[in-house]
């Protein structure tokens, strides 16, 4: 028999492309990033990907792309144990983040 899911999260899941950079740019300012990451993200992704850690049955309802990000976002939830992903749609969505290495 299936465990029931416990939390159910309804909300944003995106991918999250991080520019690791040697330091944080100033006004105007060029530079080149010493790495790029990419991540599966999102508010309720991220707070039902802590949830599922912790030992919580989770899913996530909403839509996703059925593309190589929808596909990553799927992965990534199925790595922490988390249940189905709701509807497919051909919606996208990039976040970019500039982080610094401290």
């Amino acid at each position: 028999m299936a465990q029931e899911t416990q939390v159910v999260g309804i909300g944003s899941c995106g991918v999250d492309y991080f520019a690791i950079v040697p330091r944080l740019l100033g006004p105007e300012e060029k530079i080149n990033a010493d790495r790029m990451e990419i991540h599966a993200g999102g508010v309720t992704g991220n707070n039902l990907t802590q949830v599922g850690r912790l030992g919580a049955t989770a899913g996530w309802l909403g839509l996703i792309g059925d593309d190589e990000s929808g596909r990553l976002i799927t992965k990534a939830f199925a790595d922490d144990g988390l249940g189905p992903i709701g509807n497919r749609s051909h919606q996208r969505r990039a976040i970019h983040i500039c982080l610094d290495p401290r």
